[in-house]
């Protein structure tokens, strides 16, 4: 023992054992002076790294929560978390930030609210290797509020005989029936009005406008029948509400906006009188034309059950005719229109700042007349002119309407070429997804 003190004093005592030892400090402090300047390299830049994976995932996740199962959304916004933290596997000391631990997100339906939520953690390389420091973990949340802004939206659906016995009709009316639900979920704005929807069912040039008798040409609407004069009727209800069309009108006005109050239409609608060989008395019927659908245009609805209940009664009928059925959707945004559809005070809108138009077309047919796609044509600039979106839905085989309905899309990529129900269904929830708006509330670090 003596002995090891001896040789304790003469080390300490030697100037050269108290270099070696002022040396093996100094090192100690410079190393651990390093790890602290790398491991705060990686915290700032973690931080940053976090943010930016909470504000993917923020976006990602309320964009989609009205329309992904919850356990796919989650798994496909941890992977883009991931991502944007970046090199965790093969990257530097320098370059890997962090490791994500957790990500929560909930929806909190009267507040209209998407809270997000990111846990990472940090790894502290050198310092957790000097045991100056653990691996830290950091918490990033962000709070959205999700809103619809006011929308028209008219569905022009081709339910053309060829649509319908080709089997694509029944398609577009199951997928439409799920994208009606999905504008149903879409949350609206704080004292905004609801989405309206309303529905051009097309396949004649001929449009059933029931109830709308003040619409067609005076005395054209038959008074002849009971109880006016003696007999009976087969129909419940009003005439009115019976099936009738309009045809088209004459000049210019056949494919404008006019108001029917300044131009009216010429009436198709038959009554058959027969007597009735049992009791004599006289028996009145609607013949109309056969070219005269069942399925009426429906005015914007802020009611969409009353638009899926109508899609779901369209019936094959006629020939595709989608230039005059833009005509009819022009007259149905048309603010023009206000007093002749009678509806509700706003509809349609006057103010295009702030209420959006939308036309969204389904295309089933194989072809349509030259002088119907010029038709198509003259109303898709027009529709555009006014400010328009044209979404189109293109179901079709005909290589010249393919052509025509591609220039009428607007904006451009608001044209989608249709393959399957797949893909209807696909390019219907995009169009569903666009109209959902995300505003960032808050954020929170810590």
């Amino acid at each position: 023992m003596a002995s090891l003190a001896r040789k304790a004093l003469t080390f300490f005592g030697d100037p050269k054992g108290g270099v070696s030892l002022l040396l093996v400090f100094l090192f100690a402090v410079l190393m651990g002076i390093t790890a602290l300047a790398v491991d705060l390299v990686r915290y700032f830049g973690a931080k940053s790294a976090i943010l930016q994976a909470t504000h993917v995932s923020s976006e990602l996740i309320s964009k989609n929560s009205l329309f992904v199962p919850e356990n796919t959304l989650r798994r496909v916004s941890e992977t883009a978390a991931g991502f944007e933290l970046g090199g965790l596997q093969n990257g530097s000391l320098l370059t890997k930030t962090a490791v994500l631990k957790d990500l929560t997100f909930s929806y909190e339906e009267e507040r209209k609210t998407l809270n997000v939520a990111l846990t990472a953690e940090i790894p502290t390389t050198l310092m957790s290797f000097f045991s100056f420091s653990e691996n830290l973990q950091v918490s990033a949340e962000i709070q959205s509020g999700l809103y619809t802004d006011p929308v028209e939206l008219v569905i022009v659906l081709d339910r053309s005989l060829g649509a319908a016995s080709s089997g694509k009709l029944g398609i577009a009316q199951a997928a439409l029936t799920v994208f009606l639900d999905q504008l149903m979920r879409l949350p609206r704005k704080e004292g905004a009005e609801q989405i309206a929807v309303g529905l051009i069912p097309f396949g004649n040039a001929y449009t059933n406008v029931s109830p709308y008798k003040s619409w067609v040409e005076a005395g054209a609407w038959p008074t002849e029948y009971p109880p006016e004069v003696p007999g009976s009727v087969t129909w419940s209800g009003l005439l009115e509400e019976q099936r009738w069309c309009v045809d088209v009108r004459e000049g210019s006005a056949g494919m404008s906006s006019l108001s029917p109050a300044l131009q009216k239409f010429p009436l198709i609608l038959d009554l058959q009188m027969e007597v009735d060989p049992e009791t004599g008395e006289a028996l009145y019927s609607v013949a109309t034309d056969p070219a005269c659908s069942d399925n009426p245009v429906l005015p914007l609805q802020r009611t969409i059950p009353a638009v899926k209940q109508a899609i779901s009664e369209t019936t094959g009928h006629g020939d595709a005719m989608p230039g005059r059925a833009l005509v009819w959707a022009e007259r149905v945004l048309s603010a023009d229109w206000a007093a002749d559809w009678n509806i509700e005070a706003g509809l349609p809108a006057a103010n295009l700042a702030e209420t959006s138009k939308m036309v969204l077309m389904i295309i089933n047919s194989e072809a349509a007349s030259i002088e119907d796609q010029a038709l198509l044509a003259d109303k898709c600039q027009a529709l555009k002119a006014e400010g328009v979106t044209l979404h189109v839905l293109d179901y079709s085989e005909s290589e010249s309407l393919q052509a025509a309905l591609r220039i009428c899309a607007n904006p451009a990529h608001a044209y989608r070429e249709i393959s399957d129900d797949g893909t209807l269904a696909k390019g219907l929830t995009e169009i569903a997804r666009s109209l959902l708006k995300v505003r960032i509330t808050a954020v929170s670090y810590k």
